[in-house]
């Protein structure tokens, strides 16, 4: 991602107002998109964490059935 300087200089020199509602609106701004976004991919309820969720519960089931296997095979043993 880039920004061309000159353009954003350009443009708030013309409308400062509409330039800083760009970037600070609460529903259509870009720091609110921004958060939207990063809330959906690393939040609390994001992809990220149903992942390391679902991860965990792997690990746990894998070392369950560890700990059942090395129980029989101490039986046998």
């Amino acid at each position: 991602m880039t920004l061309d300087e000159s353009k954003l200089n350009a443009a708030y020199n013309k409308d400062s107002a509409a330039v800083k509602k760009l970037f600070t609106d609460p529903t259509l701004g870009v720091a609110a998109k921004f958060n939207t976004v990063t809330e959906q991919l690393a939040g609390k309820n994001s992809i990220l964490s149903s992942r390391v969720d679902a991860l965990k519960s792997i690990i746990d089931a894998n070392s369950k059935r560890i700990d059942q296997i090395s129980e029989q095979l101490d039986k046998t043993a």
